[in-house]
């Protein structure tokens, strides 16, 4: 007969500090890894069956930031609903403290001191509240605000992948790019604002996935014509939908439809359907499929393109900078 996993009650509503737990009693480090424990961020642990509201997600974070700190970069973007770390990965601790703060460091946590401004962004009278400034509480939880989490994370970032920031909140809706164009124009002068300046103009609030955001910079920054973001296409006069292509070009002298295949699609069954849909696509609209994956975006970026100019007899390419397509270090990975 299995073994019951042991679940004091005190646990099994809030999120805890396993090294706390294990510390009094209350759980042996053995239990601490059974399944009935999620780990959230490093060493904050929630039972299994407790949703992860954001709620929860900012008692996790109250239980391992310091007095003085101000929740930043991904970890304010998970808080605000943007992000999520990827399969088996936990959440990173990235925080920053008032300038004035001691220097005393927290293990395991990326940690930066910044400056806090209470800007007005008067410009824009229909911004909301919670959008104005630099600070806001999420839960009591303080935190960087929308418009300034996403204006660090694309500071720290080479183009592309700031672009796939700017897209991300865009597209979660958490913001709009004309606030956040006015939001970095009111910080001129800073380190990077001329690379976030440069992503918001890039940005679109359609794309759907990291993917999806570093396929379309292939085309645009390849010379391209700006692509169709995940716009249906119907055959039967517009009766029928034959499906939603990732990105499609038009205005080429043979149109095509790109697809970024994220892991999902390894699926069998996916699989099966992704060749159904494709096939519908060339027999009803007589359109051409290319599909990408996480290699072809992100390593084969300039094969990517040759292939995607063959295919429409594009004749005003344009030269792919490494730079602007340079990966993050592991540890800032979007």
């Amino acid at each position: 007969m299995p073994r019951v996993a042991h679940v004091p009650d005190t646990l099994r509503r809030i999120p805890f500090r396993g090294s706390d737990a294990v510390a009094s009693g209350l759980l042996t480090r053995r239990q601490l890894d059974s399944k009935v424990w999620v780990r959230i961020l490093r060493d904050v642990y929630r039972h299994v069956d407790l949703p992860e509201t954001d709620a929860v997600r900012a008692q996790a974070l109250r239980a391992v930031l310091p007095p003085d700190g101000v929740v930043r970069g991904r970890t304010a973007a998970w808080l605000h609903g943007v992000w999520q770390p990827r399969p088996g990965q936990v959440v990173p601790l990235e925080f920053a403290r008032p300038t004035t703060a001691s220097s005393t460091a927290l293990a395991g946590a990326r940690q930066r001191r910044l400056e806090f401004l209470p800007t007005m962004l008067s410009e824009v009278p229909e911004l909301p509240d919670g959008c104005v400034g630099d600070l806001v509480e999420v839960h009591d939880a303080p935190t960087t605000s929308v418009l300034r989490t996403c204006f660090e994370l694309m500071r720290d970032r080479p183009l592309v992948e700031a672009v796939t920031v700017a897209d991300a909140f865009a597209f979660a809706g958490v913001l709009t790019l004309p606030w956040l164009s006015a939001y970095v124009e009111l910080h001129r002068g800073w380190p990077g604002v001329r690379q976030a300046r440069m992503a918001v103009e890039l940005a679109s609030c359609r794309s759907r996935s990291p993917g999806e955001s570093r396929l379309r910079m292939i085309v645009v920054l390849g010379g391209l014509p700006e692509p169709i973001v995940n716009v249906a296409h119907y055959a039967d006069r517009g009766r029928t939908m034959v499906g939603i292509p990732d990105l499609y070009i038009r205005d080429t002298p043979h149109p095509v439809g790109l697809e970024y295949d994220g892991a999902y699609h390894d699926d069998s069954v996916q699989r099966t359907l992704d060749n159904r849909r494709e096939n519908r696509f060339a027999a009803e609209l007589h359109m051409s499929l290319l599909r990408f994956g996480a290699t072809d975006v992100r390593s084969r970026y300039h094969a990517s393109l040759e292939q995607i100019v063959e295919a429409t007899g594009w004749r005003h390419r344009q030269d792919l900078l490494d730079a602007d397509f340079r990966r993050t270090a592991p540890g800032l990975a979007w």
